[in-house]
């Protein structure tokens, strides 16, 4: 009975295709297709009866179609349409439409797609690849002539598969295409934002998307209905990439844009030929590698709030060498863009956020701001009349005051109110916010192939990239609890005499003072900013086999790719080592205002500088520089520190200090992969049976470093 059943299965599947065959053949549609350039009558032709196509571009350049008006079947109607002009369609038996360019001897129909050479069977394969050399019957006509190449499609790489086909319809998964104009019409600019507009695309990594700065992969990188950017593989011309960072993904603003044809994605079962990193799905990039002479761009663009200024520039020539047996291609690409800092002129934004009531029900309110600090100050002194009051820019005090919509204690974490119907707080995100970061990229590509023989070809390709960004640092100079939680005493120099009174009558030596640093201050200049560069070398070769064996037209491939990439990320911020002594300013007792550490005469901050927090605006430049950013210049040896052996290895590193604190990720990878795949039978009348076998070899090494001249057991 099992064996009946598979042939059952069998049998329908085979009635299945041939009725799909017959039904696509058969049904008939009303044309009023008029004559003019091919392209736009097949679009036409398309639209009218829902139909898929298949064709290249450069096979229907200059062709002028036939008028098709009346009822026809599809095939009727591509008769009609391409008569006389030298060009041919089919209908496959899914209803694809595949346009092809007719050589002046089409292959007899009893031959293969690749020559003049009969039809042989699985069984008469295997005989003929075991049979001696001199046993074998040579081909009719004497030796073999190698067949003039024809411009029709042999066959098609396909995305999610091994196998190449003669119909890129005809895949084992469903996937997508776009074509490389399509992608530069849906969004001008960063190819990742036109990307992300495809539906399968959900959470990509973009300049301004909310990842964590560390956390982030790129500012490129693709997330395939949001399983993440590991689980997204990127491969350019069916080949891997280097990864940008170690959170995996590949960065694909460094992709050659400009000589871009399409774009394939396999949303599902990609992992079982690709690999875990695959899980969620495949995108691939297809590079023109046929593209011949010269084309250009320049762009730019600015927001109508007059910021956000951004040019982007392109260049790519192709060409064809040594009478047409080498192609080389060339591409240079650039892009700038202002970022977005803050607010301004933007009505949309209300400072929304959620406040909790009574009962812990959350409310949706407008105008939601922080009861926990201050640009200016608040003190935190829970038994005193002082607790919850707000110092202003000019060092007065006065009450902190609550709304009718409000939540938690002055001073505590989290505390928040709705100030749409009065009371106090500020918005401490909204002074400043990068919506968006500076962006600067640029990429080279180069590509060269050789036609060693007819079935032979070796080819070549580089390409380098380089992603820079800068954005402002959150939080800014933040002195809201752990771990800057900034105790003011009773002696402190800057303190307001009125406040400095009440300590004295109420026996309060010190309170917490809770502020976040303003740009009129400590919050000024604190950024991030990352540099990344990528470069990538592959060396590879396309044989065809040609012969009268087995394996006769298989394709065999290989590469090899050697990838690097190394990512500088720069961190300038507060300087949690130095803020608590400056803080602690004192009278030297001659009118001089120093820090406390100094006067007691410790070696441990030399150069302190005493800073005054009470209010915004009020901190010198000397005290501001002092307590933000590293000292610049610095020789440094220090050890390395290893996760899985710690310092025991011995290592240094010796580096110049930077202002900012620098983590730099170094990636290195080597890969090599061969394949090959082929027919190795006819099948039963619903197509070949094709089998792909190869193998792949793939090493990466990481090596990270921080460089922070103010926390030295911390460069590992």
């Amino acid at each position: 009975m099992t064996n009946k059943g598979g042939l059952c299965l069998v049998l329908l599947a085979v009635l299945l295709v041939q009725c799909g065959s017959v039904c696509a053949g058969e049904l008939k549609y009303e044309f009023d297709i008029p004559a003019t350039d091919a392209k736009t009558g097949l679009n036409l032709l398309a639209s009218e009866t829902n139909s898929s196509l298949l064709y290249r571009e450069s096979d229907v350049l200059n062709v002028r179609i036939n008028s098709v008006k009346g009822v026809y079947t599809l095939s009727e109607a591509l008769t009609i349409m391409f008569r006389d002009t030298g060009v041919t369609g089919t209908v496959s038996h899914k209803g694809v439409l595949t346009i092809t360019v007719s050589p002046n001897k089409q292959p007899a129909a009893e031959t293969t797609i690749s020559g003049n050479r009969e039809k042989q069977s699985f069984f008469s394969r295997i005989a003929k690849m075991l049979m001696p050399s001199q046993w074998r019957k040579p081909a009719s006509g004497g030796d073999k002539q190698a067949a003039p190449k024809s411009n029709y499609l042999e066959e098609v790489v396909v995305t999610g598969s091994h196998i190449k086909q003669r119909s890129g319809m005809d895949t084992p998964v469903p996937v997508t295409a776009v074509a490389g104009e399509d992608l530069v019409m849906m969004a001008p600019g960063n190819m990742i934002e036109s990307i992300s507009q495809l539906p399968q695309f959900f959470g990509n990594q973009t300049p301004n998307s909310p990842e964590s700065w560390f956390l982030r992969g790129g500012y490129g990188n693709l997330n395939m209905r949001g399983l993440g950017i590991n689980r997204t593989l990127t491969l350019l011309n069916g080949r891997r990439m280097i990864s940008s960072t170690v959170f995996g993904g590949v960065d694909i603003n460094v992709i050659p844009e400009a000589m871009i044809r399409s774009v394939e994605t396999v949303t599902g079962g990609a992992s079982a030929a690709y690999g875990t990193d695959a899980v969620a799905g495949v995108t691939n990039f297809l590079l023109d590698t046929e593209f011949t002479g010269f084309k250009g761009s320049v762009q730019g663009g600015i927001t109508s709030r007059d910021d956000s200024k951004n040019y982007e520039g392109s260049l790519a020539y192709g060409t064809a060498l040594m009478d047409g047996r080498a192609h080389l291609l060339v591409s240079g690409e650039i892009f700038s863009q202002d970022g977005v800092h803050d607010y301004k002129d933007r009505d949309w934004y209300k400072s929304w956020g959620t406040v909790p009531d009574a009962n812990g029900m959350l409310l949706v309110r407008p105008n939601v701001v922080s009861k926990s600090s201050t640009f200016d100050g608040v003190i935190f002194a829970p038994g005193s009349s002082l607790d919850g009051m707000a110092f202003d820019r000019s060092g007065n005090i006065s009450p902190f005051v609550a709304s009718d919509t409000t939540f938690g204690t002055i001073g505590n974490t989290q505390a928040r109110q709705s100030i749409t119907n009065g009371g106090s707080g500020e918005d401490l995100g909204a002074e400043v916010q990068t919506l968006y970061p500076d962006v600067d990229r640029n990429s080279e590509f180069l590509y060269l192939d050789y036609d060693l023989t007819e079935d032979l070809t070796v080819f070549a390709q580089a390409i380098r990239g380089q992603n820079k960004t800068w954005r402002f640092n959150d939080q800014r100079g933040s002195l809201q609890g752990t771990p800057t939680t900034i105790t003011i005493y009773q002696d402190n120099a800057f303190l307001p005499a009125a406040v400095r009174q009440t300590m004295i009558n109420e026996g309060l030596n010190s309170f917490v003072l809770r502020r976040k640093g303003s740009r009129e201050d400590i919050g000024a200049d604190i950024y991030q900013y990352d540099n990344s560069i990528m470069i990538s070398v592959t060396g590879g070769f396309n044989w065809k086999i040609d012969s009268d064996g087995f394996f006769d037209g298989w394709s065999v491939d290989g590469y090899y790719q050697y990838g690097e990439n190394t990512r500088k990320w720069y961190q300038k911020g507060l300087r949690v080592d130095r803020i608590f002594a400056a803080a602690d300013a004192v009278d030297d007792g001659t009118g001089n205002i120093v820090c406390r550490v100094t006067l007691m005469g410790s070696t441990d901050f030399p150069g302190c500088t005493p800073i005054n927090l009470f209010g915004r605006g009020n901190a010198s430049a000397a005290a501001i520089d002092y307590v933000t950013g590293n000292e610049p210049g610095e020789q440094i040896t220090t050890p390395v520190y290893f996760p899985d052996t710690g310092f025991s290895s011995g290592k240094t590193i010796t580096y110049t200090s930077n202002e900012a604190k620098v983590n730099i990720t170094e990636m290195e990878q080597n890969l090599f992969e061969l394949s090959a795949n082929g027919e190795i039978y006819e099948g039963w009348g619903a197509g070949p049976v094709s089998l792909a076998v190869g193998g792949s070899y793939r090493k990466e090494e990481v090596l990270q470093l921080v460089h922070d001249s103010t926390n030295r057991s911390s460069d590992h």
